[in-house]
């Protein structure tokens, strides 16, 4: 393990220059501020959601978490700031991503290192073994639920990615994107419509340093605690670099569940999940006898409550089977009439313009609207357009999505997503594990990635659970990940236009 510092800084230097003592810093230890210094870049590496969440390289940092490494966190972040490599906000509002959030404590580096190339600095070989023995505990707290996929990831990773050519591409992309504004990526609020531009060098370092731990194997794990999503150096990369990304020289293909959460909602219209008097099995080995515990409950205990305290929620389910609009919402979600068929995207995109006479430029453009039928509260018109469409083309989906929404229009999303996490990490996952167990695993949030020769295994089985928990076939993509998938032309040919 190492930490990982913005190329130019160095500590020993730092410290000879402003010496802790002239701080009351007394008890100033390297390797504990070599690894605050470090979560600053990391923690967004680790956790691609907060990575899109970030606003001007503002990075939160969890005090539990850093004092169960360093207790005095606090006195080196404050030295840092008074010696100009760190700045502090404590009175951060997310006014773009989390309009309702209180104030938190951020930390950025200064503007000095913000566009810096990130380098790794050794510990301790003492420290390192601290680190290493957390990092061991980490992972044996994941062992009992997770085992069957954190075995791919730890003690040993066989994954391998091409460092010299992700960082010449990470290089190209970076120097385009500051040249050339229209090619940044943006950030859109999902209720909002807010967009905003990422910052290109912020977005590197972060790509930068998700190649370093790549390359020393330093494979973080975490699960989130509210959908219990599971975080791994797969899930932070952005998609065009993991095709430098192979394992033990084999190559990668991800499987990938076509507009997952319009299909995963399915599950929310059928009565059965919400009763504990009888429930469908969820794994294979599992039968649907009785169960004390519904299967909402099992998913998310929390929201299961929250459900059971709203009876208007469930009022109509039984009906809805009956009614048009859901057929129809089953069918575009699904692969019921053809794996090669339109999508709900698609055919929201077709009838807004035939009978509405709203165009949207592409499927994408509606997806991006989904996310206001989805995440927003209920009295939000939205920008798009689209939250409209849908109700007017599936009132009776729209009016339980409005309903899972009452009083929290949090609910819902966080429920598809806990949903999401428990089919593919706790069913589906271990289905595939358990039948074959040699077969490598990894999850990227709603897709599985295995090596090339295990796809047609890991894809039957897919498919095959999705289609018995969810009572549909779902739609299945696939992707190669291959270093000619790169889009090299895109940043070189914008670039050479400039000139």
């Amino acid at each position: 393990m190492k930490a990982i510092l913005p190329e130019g800084f160095n500590l020993d230097t730092h410290c000879l220059t402003f010496p802790p003592l002239d701080y009351n810093f007394d008890n100033f230890n390297r390797d504990h501020a070599l690894f605050i210094l470090t979560q600053i870049t990391l923690v967004p590496v680790r956790n691609k959601d907060i990575a899109d969440q970030m606003q001007d390289s503002w990075t939160p940092l969890y005090s539990v978490l850093l004092r169960k490494v360093v207790h005095s966190y606090n006195d080196y972040l404050v030295y840092f700031e008074k010696t100009g490599v760190v700045n502090i906000n404590k009175k951060y509002r997310p006014k773009i991503f989390f309009p309702d959030n209180p104030t938190s404590r951020v930390y950025r580096f200064t503007e000095t290192y913000t566009g810096c190339e990130v380098v790794q600095v050794n510990y301790s070989k003492k420290f390192g073994n601290v680190l290493r023995k957390k990092r061991r505990e980490e992972y044996q707290s994941l062992q009992k639920e997770y085992g069957h996929l954190t075995k791919w990831l730890w003690p040993s990773c066989k994954l391998e990615i091409d460092g010299p050519k992700a960082n010449e591409f990470l290089q190209l992309r970076r120097q385009a994107q500051i040249d050339i504004p229209s090619l940044r990526d943006t950030r859109r609020h999902p209720i909002y419509g807010t967009v905003e531009d990422k910052d290109p060098d912020v977005q590197y370092k972060h790509a930068q340093a998700n190649v370093n731990c790549l390359l020393s194997r330093d494979i973080g794990c975490t699960v989130d605690k509210t959908v219990g999503r599971m975080h791994t150096v797969l899930t932070n990369m952005k998609g065009d670099l993991r095709h430098l990304v192979t394992y033990a020289g084999e190559q990668l293909v991800s499987i990938d569940i076509t507009n997952s959460q319009p299909y995963l909602s399915l599950m929310l219209f059928n009565p059965r999940v919400y009763s504990s008097k009888r429930r469908p099995p969820l794994a294979s080995n599992e039968g649907a006898g009785r169960c004390k515990t519904n299967l909402i409950d099992i998913i998310s205990p929390s929201i299961g409550k929250e459900i059971r305290e709203s009876p208007l929620m469930l009022l109509n389910l039984a009906q809805l089977s009956d009614n048009e609009d859901f057929k129809d919402y089953q069918a575009l979600v699904s692969a019921k009439a053809s794996s090669t068929g339109p999508d709900i995207y698609t055919y929201m995109a077709k009838q807004s313009e035939e009978h509405f006479g709203i165009k949207f430029a592409d499927r994408n453009a509606v997806k991006v609207g989904m996310f206001e039928v989805l995440f927003s509260r209920n009295l939000y018109a939205g920008r798009t357009g689209v939250k409209k469409l849908f109700k007017e083309l599936f009132p009776s989906v729209s009016l339980l999505f409005q309903q899972l929404k009452e009083n929290d229009h949090t609910r819902l999303p966080c429920l598809l997503q806990s949903i999401e996490s428990y089919i593919m990490l706790k069913v589906i996952t271990k289905a595939i594990a358990k039948k074959h167990p040699n077969i490598p695993l990894f999850t990227i949030h709603d897709s599985i990635t295995t090596t090339a020769r295990h796809v047609d295994t890991v894809k039957a089985i897919m498919e095959a659970e999705l289609t018995r928990i969810i009572g549909l076939p779902p739609k299945l993509k696939i992707e190669e990940w291959n270093p000619d998938n790169l889009d090299w032309d895109k940043y070189q040919l914008a670039l050479m236009e400039i000139e």
